[in-house]
């Protein structure tokens, strides 16, 4: 087999080797792990044929032993299963697969067949050389030539020995002995050629099962040479500052981190910081710290309590490197809670905070700069809370009307506020009003809010919360979740220092009146028969009784004059009978119809004591088959009111009054 043909299959991947080396042990557990589903494809090919997942127009490869798990984007991008010969074997003329084996060389001379060209050249600088050529067993983590384009000038001034025998931070990327992936379990310190320091191995820290030494990540692994085992990573290694933790590193960027070492003071946590670890700290520059709304900031910097919580809530006791993530991966923090560390194509984040600089790393773990606090929620104030849910048009139009500060206060409330979805979904012209006049705003923002933390579990359905306009938000529980007049609750119990915030998902518009006082508002031509026969009837005083919570279904004048006239007529001249009639289409309770499930039916029992059956076929809803609601339900102080196209027919066999 010719050298070319040798350096182009060693430029593939290694899966598993035929001949074994002294006190080389290779694990065979990747083959049945979860990498076996896409892997067992490429039997299909031959024998010695590896998959190889790469990404989407960048080249990028990612490799069985490195990877095992099959990876469908990496940051956003997708990637696709490429079948290439496995690294040591290559083709062969009127064969399958890769059935062609060179032996092995010694890690000098197989770097070279693998196209390492700039860390070979360095070697050169070294009595290194001399040692993977003639000595071992060694582990050696390459770089590859890309990595030297982003070296600092601290690391390019280090890489040259200033005698032959001196040392370099090339003598950092050995280690002695036999290393392959599949022993590398959690968090594993394995000794360098390099003053005794120790490169930190990762493995299965991320979903993605990646494994990484000093947040450096594998690309490609467990290459076999006569003295030793070569990995080939993306990053020339950063030594773990032993002589220097977090804290320090810290200390050396004051000028991104003056805020944050000032919140440490507050909360006495520098100590926790100078332990052993190990830790990872999502650290807020100054500019996160300067988006924070003032009353905040000052809770954040002052209070003892505060300060503990924002620390404890940005760190991890365990080391995540960003490099080590290409999609997303579950962070807990030391507060116990679990925010996602996502990679998409515009950068590393942490929910919703970017991670500018990542991966400095420390003696006891490794800090990530990120550019927004993210609050524990009893720090947050109302506002805060709403923002990091996306409650933005609401936001700012409360920001615009000069209402923000009703948020900010010590006084305890609970919040309903509308998604952005929920503006959207208006009319253009309400929308245009709403944003238009500061007064019709000013209602709709008093009606979102009330004095006290209100949970879902103090929720009662048929009740109602009286807000800071003074009208009562009716209540609704139904299986599917909880309505607040007509708005379902999307999510709910969002507890902040303040307050609870629930994200509903319509506008609502507070009740102007009474349920009597609205029918005279109402279409005189369109609604004048109902209106009429409840003042006949005698039944003003129950629709206008503020006590009450009723539902009218309002039969229009053209529903009327579906009836023959001698009925009608035989109606208006007794008004016992009349009375039973209008009683027939009122109900003694709130009835709010988006809690009616698809295709099911809601029994409910008029005030004459008959059955109204309310329907719902998808979003079209009616009473007793015949009878369809028009319009939008409209909500008054004392319950709501239903339009609809026809009369109900009544027994008013008794008089239940």
């Amino acid at each position: 087999m010719s050298g070319a043909v040798w350096m182009v299959a060693c430029l593939l991947w290694l899966l598993s080797p035929v001949n074994v080396h002294g006190a080389w042990k290779y694990s065979r557990k990747t083959r049945k792990g979860p990498s076996a589903q896409y892997q067992n494809d490429a039997a299909a090919y031959g024998p010695n044929v590896c998959a190889v997942q790469e990404v989407f127009k960048t080249g990028e490869k990612f490799y069985p032993d490195c990877v095992r798990k099959r990876i469908k984007k990496v940051c956003g991008t997708p990637t696709f299963v490429r079948y290439e010969c496995c690294c040591g074997f290559g083709a062969m003329d009127g064969h399958e697969g890769c059935p062609a084996l060179q032996p092995t060389k010694n890690i000098r001379e197989t770097l070279t067949d693998l196209g390492v060209t700039e860390f070979t050249k360095l070697l050169k600088n070294t009595e290194l050389e001399y040692k993977l050529r003639e000595t071992g067993a060694f582990t050696v983590f390459a770089p590859i030539d890309k990595a030297f384009e982003s070296i600092t000038q601290d690391q390019r001034q280090r890489v040259f020995p200033w005698t032959y025998n001196a040392l370099s931070l090339l003598h950092y990327h050995v280690a002695p002995g036999w290393h392959h992936s599949d022993h590398f379990r959690g968090l594993q310190l394995l000794p360098s050629l390099y003053y005794g320091l120790k490169p930190l191995s990762i493995s299965g820290r991320s979903k993605q099962d990646m494994h990484t030494v000093n947040c450096a990540r594998l690309i490609k692994g467990n290459i076999l040479a006569s003295n030793g085992v070569i990995h080939l990573i993306d990053q020339v290694l950063q030594t773990f500052d032993l002589f220097g933790n977090i804290t320090d590193v810290m200390f050396r960027q004051t000028e991104q981190f003056s805020q944050f070492i000032q919140v440490l003071y507050t909360a006495e946590m520098f100590p926790m910081l100078r332990a052993d670890g190990p830790f990872t700290v999502f650290a807020p520059s100054n500019y996160a710290f300067s988006r924070l709304p003032k009353l905040v900031l000052e809770r954040v910097l002052r209070e003892q309590k505060t300060a503990e919580a924002v620390i404890m809530h940005h760190t991890a006791p365990r080391i995540y490197c960003a490099s080590a993530n290409v999609d997303k991966t579950s962070v807990t923090m030391l507060d116990g809670s679990k925010q996602k560390m996502s990679c998409k194509k515009s950068g590393q984040f942490l929910h919703n905070s970017q991670i500018v600089k990542a991966d400095l790393l420390a003696g006891n773990g490794v800090v990530h700069i990120i550019n927004k606090i993210q609050l524990p929620n009893f720090v947050k104030t109302l506002d805060v809370a709403a923002r990091d849910l996306h409650v933005t048009k609401f936001l700012q139009l409360a920001y615009e009307m000069g209402l923000l500060d009703k948020l900010q206060t010590d006084t305890e409330m609970t919040l309903f506020a509308p998604s952005d979805k929920a503006f959207g979904d208006m009319p253009k012209n309400k929308r245009r009003e709403l944003f238009s006049d500061p007064l019709l705003f000013t209602t709709i923002f008093d009606y979102a809010l009330t004095i006290g933390k209100i949970r879902t579990e103090n929720f009662v359905g048929d009740s109602g919360i009286i807000m800071n306009s003074g009208s009562v938000l009716k209540l609704a529980i139904h299986k599917d979740g909880i309505l607040v007049d007509d708005a379902a609750i999307t999510s709910p119990d969002h507890e902040c220092s303040n307050g609870v915030v629930h994200v509903i998902d319509k506008v609502l518009y507070p009740p102007t009146d009474n349920i009597y006082n609205i029918l005279h508002t109402m279409d005189e031509l369109r609604f004048s028969i109902f209106r009429k026969g409840v003042e006949v009837a005698g039944l003003d005083g129950l629709l206008s009784d503020s006590d009450r919570s009723l539902t009218v279904f309002v039969p229009t004048d053209q529903a009327f004059a579906k009836l023959p006239q001698w009925h009608l007529d035989e109606l208006f001249d007794d008004s016992k009978k009349l009375k039973m009639h209008i009683q027939n289409h009122i109900v003694n309770r709130y009835v709010e119809h988006r809690s009616i499930a698809e295709d099911s039916v809601l029994l409910i029992e008029s005030m004459q004591g008959e059955r109204l059956l309310f329907q719902r076929a998808k979003d079209k809803y009616m009473l007793n088959t015949y009878s369809d609601i028009l319009d939008s339900p409209i909500f008054a102080t004392n319950g709501v009111i239903y339009v609809v196209d026809r009369v109900f027919e009544c027994a008013c066999k008794t008089d239940p009054s």
